[in-house]
């Protein structure tokens, strides 16, 4: 038997939060499973539905079984596909699932014949996503062990197992906006999802471009991925505020942390109510009045940064008070961990290695990277690690900033508000980003390469691992 060639669609689901037949819900007319049908069929030489209406897939090119053991939810229908797979590994996914990312499940498939474990599925902490997931036929006997003793959860059940765990930072790496895994689960889903793809679907952050390379005086022509450049104006209170240039994913955290960067907020949830429309790039804002009248008294007054793509804020960076500090003077960073960090952010920035268009910004701690993004402006990519943090309640003080360009007065005045203990990049920083640093306490460290970096403010927060 192959290890790989079979993929199952589950269908077989009683839809009760739905209140209708996922398999009969559509988008643009045609649909969802049978999307499904024609992407996988690029992958896969064995389709298999999961499903009690074999009539719905006449002339579709696909085997329907039935599940074998009824009314055991998810669980079960994975047993059925597993049972009538061809090949030993399954690529199983929902019929309420609309996208499907090849590149992803090409990795998927790669890691999972790399370590031979019985599933290969997504996590985030204590959170796994069942679907858009490989599993194994060895998992049958063990499936029905669990079934017949009452079990019915995927999660407790693979706690059991052998599995490849991909964590969502990786995950992510492929599908920025995650919508890979996105379910339609009810009518209001629907309505949204339906609303969206009407108004024309989001642009990738790359596209596909031919180009003549020259290569040791050698020209060659090749398609060549380069990076999508986006516009997101955030409208304030029903009021255009201003138009970001972007990179086109976590555009919510872009807003969030950049609304957080120009004082416009304090705090994520005093943005009372946030819609997206990610096909025409606007961004709808509301807010209270007095926040929305004194942000737009600053707008006034715009400061073009030194950031990529002409960056703008309504508060210039040299004038901001010296009133936020860093992380209390305790904090400390040991060298030798730095430079696993860095090293490990390095490797993370799958979208600069693809295209080299991109800046990338994370927030560490000693135990690792927390959260990480790409954009085509460092000032950008800064503000989406905060937005982030601030809408999953996770605090910047005391941790790390870790950039990949250039520290510029504007970005230490972005990074002052959440009083971090230092900030860290590849690359340089300016004389007036070093004076408000020091004037803030926040450490601050440039050139940060392999075991060599240059540390050029709070020297007291760095040690060599001797002493802490």
């Amino acid at each position: 038997m192959k290890a790989f060639g079979t993929a199952a669609i589950l269908a077989g689901g009683k839809s009760i939060r739905m209140g209708s037949d996922k398999q009969l819900l559509e988008v643009g007319e045609k649909r969802i499973v049978e999307s499904l049908i024609a992407a996988l069929r690029e992958d896969f030489d064995d389709l298999l539905v999961v499903s009690y209406r074999p009539e719905l897939y006449e002339g579709l090119g696909v085997r329907v079984v039935p599940d074998i053991l009824p009314d055991n939810g998810l669980l079960g229908g994975i047993h059925a596909a597993l049972v009538h797979a061809k090949s030993r590994y399954v690529y199983i996914v929902a019929c309420d699932m609309p996208h499907l990312n090849p590149f992803y499940i090409a990795f998927m498939r790669t890691e999972t014949g790399k370590s031979g474990e019985e599933a290969c599925v997504t996590r985030n902490g204590e959170w796994i996503e069942s679907m858009n997931a490989f599993y194994a036929k060895d998992l049958v006997p063990a499936i029905e062990r669990y079934l017949a003793e009452g079990g019915r959860s995927v999660y407790p059940f693979l706690k059991g197992r052998t599995v490849r765990y991909i964590d969502e930072a990786v995950a992510r790496k492929f599908c920025p906006d995650y919508r890979m895994f996105l379910n339609l689960n009810t009518e209001e889903d629907l309505r949204k999802y339906r609303d969206r793809f009407a108004a024309g679907p989001a642009p990738a952050v790359t596209t596909g471009r031919r180009v003549k390379k020259y290569r040791d005086g050698a020209a060659q022509w090749v398609d060549d991925p380069v990076v999508t450049e986006y516009g997101l104006t955030i409208r304030l209170n029903g009021r255009e505020f201003v138009t970001l240039l972007c990179t086109p994913a976590a555009l919510k955290e872009l807003a969030v942390g950049y609304l957080f960067a120009e004082e416009v907020i304090d705090a994520a949830g005093e943005v009372t109510e946030f819609s997206l429309d990610e096909a025409t790039g606007i961004a709808e804002v509301s807010v209270s009045e007095e926040q929305a009248v004194r942000a737009f008294e600053r707008n006034r007054k715009r400061t073009v940064t030194s950031g990529c793509g002409g960056g703008v804020t309504t508060l210039d960076p040299l004038e901001r008070t010296a009133s936020d500090t860093g992380a209390d003077d305790g904090a400390r960073i040991d060298l030798k961990r730095l430079a696993a960090l860095m090293g490990d952010f390095n490797r993370r920035s799958q979208l600069f290695i693809e295209t080299g268009g991109v800046h990338s910004c994370a927030l560490a701690e000693e135990g690792g990277i927390l959260l990480f993004h790409e954009d085509i402006g460092r000032h950008n990519a800064l503000d989406k690690i905060a937005g982030e943090a601030l809408l999953r309640g996770i605090p910047l003080t005391g941790k790390l900033v870790l950039t990949s360009g250039r520290i510029s007065s504007e970005i230490v005045a972005k990074v002052a508000r959440h009083r971090p203990a230092a900030i860290v990049s590849r690359s340089a920083p300016t004389a007036a980003a070093i004076a408000r640093a020091d004037e803030r306490g926040i450490a601050l460290a440039g050139f940060a390469r392999g075991s060599n970096v240059n540390i050029y403010t709070r020297f007291d927060r760095f040690t060599d691992g001797e002493k802490k």
